[in-house]
């Protein structure tokens, strides 16, 4: 390391989900060219490379032990609540990103709902700052504990993200015809659980009828949504294709390719915290200023809002399909940059 780099000051950023949270990336991004990050991998702290390679579990443990380090400043996620007993002390921000407790309830999970509810006020009461991805989160927060400072982060993508590709180009490049009405979806994992896959196709069998020859491409992880062979068939014999996981380069290519973009949430869970603002997925969308879709968000001016139910979804759709879709305002990633100098200023 470079005598420049050794003068920084260090930043402890601890997380489990380092690798798969792409938010976690994104703040990577910015911080690593400020502070001398460091991130627990081996034994000892590994500045500024994403090493950690255990199971979850054996993640977390490691996580929370580096978080036992008091003089350096942290960074730490809510959805490490339970191991908070370990970096309570100290100066730390907290990156309120997902109301841990309601999405736990959610998913059945009684016992670790209670106990990330008793962890969490004196894990927010006691962080220097608190992040939040939407103000409905940050509110929220500020409802468990007394926050001393708040920011709100969203979830865009970074500018990098937006290919120079036309949609015919896109189209070309895929083997989709120029002419078909194209939808998609683009999903990662609980799709069943969280992200409304059952509402999705139930919604795209009426759109198919009604928009001739359409064509639904769910873009991720498709795995355990507990379709057989036969079904996938005939799903696709009505214009839904389950294309699986692709590099994440080639989403982009199936966003530029689309005329319309969906994202939905399973009927119940908690629609009141989430918009576009958490949702990266919808900011790549809108990257694009494609015409979006959604059913399960809160209502924001960027797409047309639906029920969850078949009927209004599947309505929005064949109306997005026709121009009733506003066209989004895009953001990136970037435009975070000031707020983010500031929140982190605090801990120095």
């Amino acid at each position: 390391m470079d005598n420049e780099a050794d003068e920084r000051d260090e930043l402890l950023f601890l997380s489990h989900n380092l690798l798969t949270q792409i938010r976690n990336r994104f703040f990577l991004s910015y911080l690593t060219k400020v502070y001398r990050v460091l991130v627990p991998g081996s034994p000892s702290y590994l500045s500024s490379m994403l090493k950690l390679r255990w199971e979850s579990m054996g993640r977390l443990l490691r996580v929370g032990l580096a978080g036992l380090e008091t003089k350096i400043p942290k960074h730490v996620e809510d959805t490490d609540i339970l191991i908070s007993p370990f970096w309570k002390r100290g100066r730390y921000l907290l990156d309120y990103h997902c109301p841990v407790d309601v999405e736990l309830r959610w998913l059945g999970m009684d016992g670790l709902a209670i106990l990330s509810r008793l962890l969490m006020p004196r894990a927010i009461q006691q962080a220097v700052v608190v992040l939040a991805a939407n103000h409905r989160m940050l509110k929220y927060a500020s409802r468990q504990g007394r926050i001393r400072r708040g920011y709100v982060i969203p979830d865009f993508p970074l500018s990098k993200s937006k290919l120079n590709i036309s949609s015919e180009s896109a189209r070309k490049k895929l083997g989709i015809a120029e002419d078909t009405p194209m939808a998609v979806f683009v999903g990662a994992g609980r799709l069943r659980e969280i992200y409304g896959i059952e509402l999705l196709i139930k919604s795209w069998l009426v759109v198919s009828r009604r928009i001739p020859r359409s064509q639904l491409f769910i873009v991720g992880n498709t795995e355990g949504i507990g379709l057989d062979q036969e079904t996938v068939e005939r799903l696709g014999d009505r214009g839904l294709h389950l294309i699986g996981r692709v590099p994440h380069k080639e989403v982009f290519y199936w966003i530029a390719a689309s005329d319309v973009c969906l994202s939905q949430r399973t009927p119940g869970f908690p629609s009141e915290f989430y918009d576009r603002y958490d949702s990266l997925k919808i900011s790549e969308y809108a990257l694009y200023q494609k015409p979006i879709v959604v059913a399960g968000y809160s209502d924001c001016p960027d797409y047309l809002s639906a029920k969850r139910t078949v009927k209004s979804y599947s309505e929005a759709i064949v109306a997005a399909f026709k121009g009733g879709a506003p066209v989004p305002i895009p953001h990136t990633w970037e435009e975070n940059i000031p707020v983010l100098k500031e929140a982190y200023s605090y801990l120095f």
